[in-house]
């Protein structure tokens, strides 16, 4: 536990440096990557792996219009202490207009975060600014097989979908029933590998719907959003 977190003593921040590690990180922003974005349309940063991993699903989740790392500043007080400053890791806006922030949660910050009662503060203030809160560990993040697939479908960001093609896929998913997965469209002539790149990428831009399959890519499907079993 951090030295100023002691039991029944309450937290007085006098200094930057006196503050857990877990809120200290999330001022410290060094950027590890850049990605392009179908969703977004250009590109997307991000500062730690978890955000990476969250970039990836959200820009492949049909009911996601938009997303962020750090998005919503939030000032929090503990105890007695000092106000100070926190970002949740990332955040969306939601195809119904609300909007999420999810705070990644490491297992060696429980607790830090324990002894500050520190999620319900964080969720006191979001909801005051209307964001509703969603933890997720790090270490279920990092395991999720859905990540990997979900990674798989946005390397195919910058394919070209020429609005003729685009209407073919739409007749072919049409044709079977308005849902297939990636791997029946990948097999389903010489130009396959296209068109299921092509389904990633409509997908990624809300066009179409994307259901990731922790089966892996191919058992991963793509519909026409409302048919089928896809998203509205």
């Amino acid at each position: 536990m951090h030295p100023a977190l002691q039991p029944g003593v309450p937290f007085l921040v006098q200094s930057g440096d006196d503050l857990p590690p877990f809120v200290r990180r999330c001022s410290h922003r060094n950027l590890m990557g850049r990605a392009p974005s179908e969703k977004l349309g250009g590109p997307v940063s991000w500062t730690t792996p978890s955000q990476a991993s969250l970039g990836h699903l959200l820009e492949v989740t049909h009911g996601v219009v938009s997303y962020g790392p750090w998005p919503f500043k939030v000032t929090l007080r503990a105890g007695w202490s000092e106000p100070f400053e926190y970002w949740p890791a990332m955040g969306f806006t939601a195809i119904d207009g609300s909007r999420v922030a999810i705070d990644v949660v490491h297992d060696h910050d429980l607790d830090d975060r324990t002894a500050m009662d520190f999620d319900r503060l964080l969720e006191e203030a979001l909801d005051a600014r209307g964001v509703r809160l969603v933890r997720m560990r790090e270490i279920h993040l990092a395991t999720d097989r859905k990540v990997v697939v979900a990674k798989q479908m946005a390397r195919h960001v910058g394919t070209s979908v020429p609005a003729e093609d685009a209407e073919r896929l739409r007749g072919l998913i049409g044709g079977h029933g308005g849902r297939m997965t990636l791997g029946a469209i990948r097999a389903s002539g010489e130009d396959g590998p296209l068109r299921m790149a092509q389904a990633c990428v409509l997908g990624m831009r809300r066009r179409l719907c994307l259901g990731v399959d922790v089966g892996g890519l191919e058992a991963s499907t793509v519909s026409l959003c409302g048919v089928g079993g896809g998203a509205a």
